[in-house]
Parts: C-alpha cells; structure tokens; sequence
C-alpha cells in the first residue's frame, strides 16, 4: 500500500532497491509498534484487575499510542523527551528544563514543535 501511495515508485531508477527501502522501513515500524505495544502491556500488568481497561479501549489505546509515535517520529530527540515528560510525567517546564539541561523558552519551543506535530501532522511543522 505504502509503495502505490507514493509517486516515486514509478520514478525509481533502481527499483530493487527501492523495494528494499521501502520493506526495511516497513520492517522498522513494525518493530517500533511491538517495542510500543510491549510497553504497553507491561504497564497495563501493574493496574489492579479492576482499573483495567476493556481490551476494546486496550487496543484502540494502542493504536492510540503507535499514532502518536509515528506523528512525533522525525522529531529531534530531544523534542520527543520534552513532549513524552510533558505529556506523561506530568513535567512542569521548569522540571523538563532541569531534567534536559535547557532554557524554559527552549522547552517551550520544542513543546509546541511536537504539539503541532501531533495535532496538525500534515503541515510539517
């Protein structure tokens, strides 16, 4: 699907290697997903039986979570870090930018980089 998606495939002067681009990059996300999904599952393990989510809300918690992945992928690192201590930490910016060892302006900069990028991932922030 990826391959028919793009116009360049037709373009390619090397279509062996591209189709071998193409299949390491499938390959790659489909070890990050399971590295997400593992994650996940494990976290799941320490809630008490009760707090559980229903395995719907589990599986679309995880698409969930591979979407924002691949949203945030291409950012610099260090942007990815601000965001996931933000988002899921819970970190005030003062907190990020000591656990970083940058400016607040500069964790403001790379928060709304990756907030962009989640919420508007078309425009290429």
């Amino acid at each position: 699907m990826r391959l028919l998606k793009r116009d360049e495939w037709q373009q390619a002067r090397e279509p062996k290697a591209y189709l071998m681009t193409v299949a390491k990059r499938v390959l790659i996300d489909h070890w990050r997903h399971q590295r997400i999904e593992d994650a996940y599952l494990e976290a799941l393990q320490h809630l008490p039986v009760a707090d559980a989510p229903s395995p719907e809300t589990q599986h679309q918690l995880l698409a969930l979570l591979i979407e924002i992945d691949r949203r945030l992928d291409g950012l610099p690192e260090i942007t990815r870090r601000a965001f996931l201590y933000a988002q899921l930490d819970g970190m005030t910016y003062a907190e990020i930018s000591e656990q970083l060892n940058i400016s607040i302006s500069t964790v403001k900069r790379h928060l709304i980089q990756a907030a962009s990028r989640c919420y508007f991932p078309d425009l290429n922030l």
